[in-house]
């Protein structure tokens, strides 16, 4: 291992956690779309999606729970990237502005 190693600094505030769960996007006047929630942290998360979505547009996420007495989680996110990934999907990168439950 070299010294670059350990000259590393982590940039982000939050850990982020693999999770690649099925969730529901919703935005105004569209119809919902089922996409892949790859990443999430305390501040945002990483949405696979079949679609481009506009950078600052406001979704509302739905992470359904698949653990029974446990809520789904619902949060009002922001786009900040949308990045074209194998032609036909999009990573979407959202920033949580509030949770919703």
């Amino acid at each position: 291992m070299t010294n670059q190693a350990f000259d590393y600094v982590e940039k982000r505030d939050y850990i982020r956690m693999p999770i690649n769960a099925t969730a529901k996007v919703h935005r105004r006047n569209i119809p919902d779309v089922v996409c892949l929630c790859r990443n999430l942290s305390a501040a945002g998360m990483l949405l696979e999606i079949d679609r481009e979505l506009p950078i600052h547009s406001r979704l509302t996420v739905t992470l359904p729970s698949q653990t029974e007495g446990f809520s789904s989680l619902v949060a009002s996110v922001i786009v900040t990237r949308c990045v074209d990934y194998h032609g036909d999907r999009y990573l979407i990168g959202a920033r949580i502005d509030e949770i919703m439950n």
